[in-house]
């Protein structure tokens, strides 16, 4: 409420303006329009809505620049392996094209991963959806290095292996918080909360 006269905001119950002292004629003040495209106070928050948002944008642009470093190992270094004499044994050849592989295929899945993260991080009831495809990222992530330190050590390069497995728990950070946002989004939807 407040004074019509000096426009101050009164207490619900008080019959005196306490700085003009007008008698109080009490008049309501209707609520501001909201900007368009504001989110109202009643409308339900994702809550995995920032984990998949960033996660996803992060796997497009690395995964992105991941595929394309593998299209150029793939489209030139290893044409010119195969065909240029290096002291290099056959085998590293074969493990960098096979790795450039994996690593491309794995980044495209990412990226698939990616936008699924970012047009979906609002829709609870995708939840699911988003879990499965964040696990799987867990598993595929761990393939590029079992394949190095299997191939170092058969080659008696066991520490270049162990120092490969060193980045892993790094590798898991991206498709770890993307799990975390894809399980408060189904908890959510699982609690009754559900977007479009």
């Amino acid at each position: 409420m407040f004074c019509t006269r000096c426009g101050r905001e009164l207490r619900t119950g008080v019959t005196l303006c306490g700085q003009c002292g007008a008698p109080v004629a009490a008049v309501e003040m209707p609520p501001m329009p909201q900007a368009r495209g504001a989110v109202s106070s009643n409308a339900p928050i994702t809550p995995g809505r920032g984990f998949l948002f960033v996660t996803g944008i992060l796997h497009i642009v690395f995964s992105g620049f991941a595929v394309f470093m593998g299209a150029i190992a793939l489209a030139i270094i290893v044409p010119q392996l195969l065909h240029v004499e290096v002291p290099w044994e056959e085998w590293v050849v074969q493990y960098i094209l096979y790795l450039s592989i994996i690593l491309m295929l794995h980044g495209i899945y990412r990226i698939f991963i990616g936008i699924m993260g970012v047009t979906n991080c609002k829709k609870t009831h995708r939840g699911t959806l988003l879990l499965i495809l964040g696990i799987g990222d867990t598993i595929l992530v761990i393939l590029p290095y079992v394949l190095s330190m299997v191939v170092l050590y058969i080659h008696g390069l066991g520490t270049f292996g162990a120092l490969a497995a060193a980045g892993l728990p790094f590798s898991f950070v991206l498709p770890v918080l993307y799990i975390i946002g894809a399980v408060k989004n189904r908890k959510a939807f699982q609690n009754g909360l559900q977007n479009p």
